[in-house]
């Protein structure tokens, strides 16, 4: 039995990702993806079930990529500031460097349905979590005053939404970015 082509694969995710991050899921048909990629149509459903399929392992890949990512900042022995830090830096470097592919999660996910939805739920669900916990952690040290799920949310929306428009933004490292991002959350939280 002969081993799977990755680099086909990975092309369909590319191509994927390319077109939704410009045309919507909605706007990307099939047909797109075939001549974006150069695959038939056989060789498009051989790796993947469905074109919902194909954004759910987007969105999935990058979510649960971001929880691992944020699970090991708060296992880590920093305080709460470089922790918080670390979150932002961790996930405008994902953006920095996937931004098609952030676009794409933040913007086409509402169009997932049942378990496909459930799975990349699950993924947030987790790094939020561990966001609620570095952000306690700042409370417990008296860092900010206090967070509901309003201002998690609004933080997180404001660090997402920067792919969005850092491609016109001056050019700034993500780590330059993370430490605007993170003074203006532990201001906007005091």
């Amino acid at each position: 039995m002969s081993e799977p082509d990755h680099s086909a694969r990975d092309l369909l995710f590319k191509t994927a990702i390319a077109l939704m991050s410009k045309k919507g899921y909605h706007g990307t048909s099939m047909s797109d993806l075939e001549k974006g990629s150069g695959l038939g149509r056989s060789s498009i459903y051989h790796y993947v079930r469905s074109k919902e399929a194909l954004l759910a392992e987007i969105c999935d890949a990058s979510t649960r990529r971001q929880a691992s990512i944020a699970k090991a900042i708060v296992d880590a022995e920093e305080p709460p500031r470089t922790q918080l830090f670390m979150l932002i830096e961790a996930l405008v470097t994902e953006i920095v460097e996937n931004r098609d592919r952030a676009l794409v999660s933040l913007r086409e996910f509402h169009f997932l349905k049942g378990d496909y939805r459930k799975s990349v739920v699950a993924n947030r669900t987790e790094y939020e979590g561990h966001w609620r916990t570095v952000l306690q952690r700042c409370i417990d040290e008296k860092l900010i005053d206090g967070f509901s799920e309003f201002d998690l949310n609004a933080t997180l929306g404001m660090v997402n939404f920067s792919a969005v428009w850092m491609h016109r933004a001056p050019q700034e490292s993500p780590q330059r970015m993370a430490e605007r991002f993170t003074a203006l959350i532990m201001k906007g939280l005091s």
